[in-house]
């Protein structure tokens, strides 16, 4: 009895049970990872097909590859990034945001040498070894040419000119600084990106020991000259999950003791009119900017709702900016996004709707979900729910499914499976994400045990049950026969199957079918038996005598 039951249906669901219940509490890398892909294949069908909901106020400016055929090979001179920000300027955009990183100045092999000249020119003239006519000044020439080549002074006066323009800087994360906040003196020595970025609303520091956030160990920023006139920089730094797709966002980057926003929050913040000191960080909770609340995970990161495949969000060629073959409105009071979409050139990312997917698309989306308060969250609730759906699959598999025939089973099994993926596929719909991998995986390996185990019990059940039957066919067989009832004798051992011992009974049957002369019965035992082995005994020839017999030949 015992034996019974560590094998019965009831402990076998118990057991199946708490083996999920194990995995799901220690999150077992390979049912994550499974996981993951069912949050892939409901981030496609979460898209957001109609255009009006896709986030209007993004557009991009792609220096694509007709830009590089026309324009000529990169990188290109920067006074064509002066020209851009001067034509976008007169469609009045709220933000110019360049995911281009300025962390040098423009390398120009002329206008080095035009300096150098500049200096011994002006030395000699100091020394008064040379002299300049009263009509005419080389020293002045020579400056004009300076000015003429120099594509970073007119990228410093374009910007601030324009006031509208958000620089990127980049993080590189996989080490933890130890550095204690910077001083005074230090704060003034910090490169104008860092200075001007810093987000100071860190609202508790037991939080953040709670919940860490990412953490830089070095920084590639654009040059203070850019910097200046401009409003600020942001991050660009990504980190795709374990399987190296990308799907969240990290809102704030820790960089030697301080705090800096991703290139687009702070692309929201400042096409918000909002100040980096409405900024507010909750670790393991929230960013808030003015009125908007970001939710973030226990990693401080945002998930991504991806409004849809590349091309989701306007493009305009650089190309044709520059040479104004784009209608105005087509930028009036919206975020743009200047970036690489070239081959070879931008960053491309494979994300939960599309592989090859556009970095300039994926600030498109995150800058969107902030507008637009398109999220993606687990619920404070959602590890209860989801632990009680594995409880009720447990009860399932270990009381119902057992009680169940297999049609039955399996149309319950399927129930279950439509109850649990249903609502959450709602869910998702609305921006809830639940695990649907624990509670589905244990719904199938407990049908598939429970079943299986029960197949197999009613294979052995049937072995055994035809077993008895058999032999009780074989008694019954000899007890007619001894009582001379041999028809009913032979109908019984036709019932059991051929085997040599049947052979031999079935032999001695047929001899007492001769002694009674019923040789037309005798005939079919023996003809019976040679079906299965024509060469037993002596059948053959008992079989061709007693056929002449029958038929009145001396016997």
């Amino acid at each position: 009895m015992k034996k019974n039951f560590l094998f019965s249906d009831y402990t076998l669901g118990t057991v199946l049970t708490f083996l999920v219940l194990g995995l799901f509490y220690f999150q077992a890398s390979i049912f994550e990872n499974a996981e993951l892909m069912l949050y892939d294949a409901r981030a496609k069908l979460r898209q957001q097909i109609e255009p009006g909901k896709r986030g209007e106020e993004v557009v991009v400016v792609s220096i694509d590859d007709e830009s590089i055929n026309k324009i000529g090979r990169w990188p290109w001179p920067r006074w064509r990034m002066a020209e851009l920000i001067d034509q976008l300027n007169q469609y009045e955009p709220k933000v110019i945001g360049f995911n281009l990183l300025f962390s040098e100045p423009e390398s120009n092999q002329g206008l080095e040498e035009i300096r150098v000249l500049q200096g011994i020119y002006g030395s000699l003239l100091l020394q008064k070894k040379i002299k300049e006519p009263r009509d005419y000044s080389f020293l002045t020439e020579l400056s004009s040419a300076e000015v003429k080549l120099d594509n970073d002074t007119k990228v410093i006066t374009a910007v601030r000119e324009s006031q509208k323009i958000l620089l990127a800087m980049s993080f590189g994360l996989g080490g933890t600084t130890q550095a204690a906040e910077p001083t005074g003196e230090e704060e003034e020595e910090m490169p104008l990106a860092l200075s001007m970025s810093t987000v100071k609303k860190i609202e508790n520091s037991a939080e953040e020991a709670a919940f860490p956030p990412p953490e830089a160990s070095e920084a590639g920023l654009p040059i203070d000259e850019y910097t200046e006139n401009s409003l600020g920089a942001g991050h660009v730094t990504v980190v795709p999950d374990s399987d190296g797709v990308l799907r969240r966002e990290i809102p704030i980057i820790k960089f030697y003791g301080k705090y800096y926003p991703s290139f687009a929050l702070q692309a929201v913040r400042t096409y918000l009119g909002l100040p980096l000191d409405d900024i507010k960080v909750h670790w393991g909770q929230s960013v808030q900017i003015g009125k908007t609340i970001i939710p973030l995970d226990q990693e401080n990161k945002m998930a991504i709702s991806y409004v849809g495949g590349a091309q989701s969000f306007p493009y305009y060629s650089f190309y044709d900016v520059i040479n104004q073959k784009v209608q105005p409105s087509a930028f009036k009071n919206k975020i743009v996004i200047v970036a690489f979409t070239a081959s070879g050139l931008g960053s491309l990312y494979t994300t939960p709707v599309a592989t090859n997917f556009p970095g300039a698309e994926y600030i498109a989306n995150v800058i969107q979900n902030i507008l637009r308060q398109n999220f993606i969250v687990k619920p404070s609730w959602s590890f209860s729910a989801e632990l009680g759906m594995i409880l009720f699959v447990g009860l399932f598999i270990t009381l119902l499914l057992p009680r169940l025939k297999a049609g039955a089973g399996f149309f319950g099994a399927l129930v279950l499976g439509i109850l649990l993926v249903a609502p959450a596929m709602y869910l998702f719909k609305q921006g809830i994400w639940i695990k649907l991998v624990y509670p589905f995986f244990l719904l199938l390996l407990g049908y598939i045990v429970i079943i299986s185990k029960k197949f197999f019990t009613t294979e052995k059940s049937k072995e055994l049950s035809e077993a008895s039957e058999i032999e009780t066919n074989k008694m019954l067989g000899l007890s007619f026969q001894g009582q001379g009832n041999l028809d009913l004798a032979f109908e019984k051992f036709r019932k059991c199957p051929m085997d040599d011992a049947m052979k031999e009974l079935l032999y001695n049957l047929a001899l007492d079918l001769e002694r009674k002369r019923q040789f037309n019965k005798a005939v079919a035992v023996y003809e019976y038996v040679g079906k299965t082995d024509p060469k037993f005994k002596d059948i053959q020839a008992k079989i061709d005598l007693l056929r002449k017999a029958a038929e009145g030949a001396v016997f």
